[in-house]
């Protein structure tokens, strides 16, 4: 392939690192999801709170914009 390129070692992974690393990698996919679905629910159960307290915020705003 490439002459600066050093060929492949065989016996690299006698650890086996790489069933590891997949079965971590589909451990954390696992975990993404699951905070998803939370984050998700969460926002869907507080976004009326959290548009209220913008409103307000916003609200504030522009009687202090009024004001000047």
């Amino acid at each position: 392939m490439h002459d600066f390129l050093k060929s492949e070692n065989p016996d690299f992974d006698q650890e086996r690192m790489e069933v590891n690393l997949d079965t971590i990698f589909t451990q954390v996919q696992k975990l993404n999801m699951s905070y998803g679905r939370f984050k998700g629910e969460f926002f869907a159960v507080n976004e009326p709170l959290i548009n209220k307290d913008m409103l307000t915020f916003k609200l504030e705003r522009v009687e202090r914009y009024k004001q000047k």
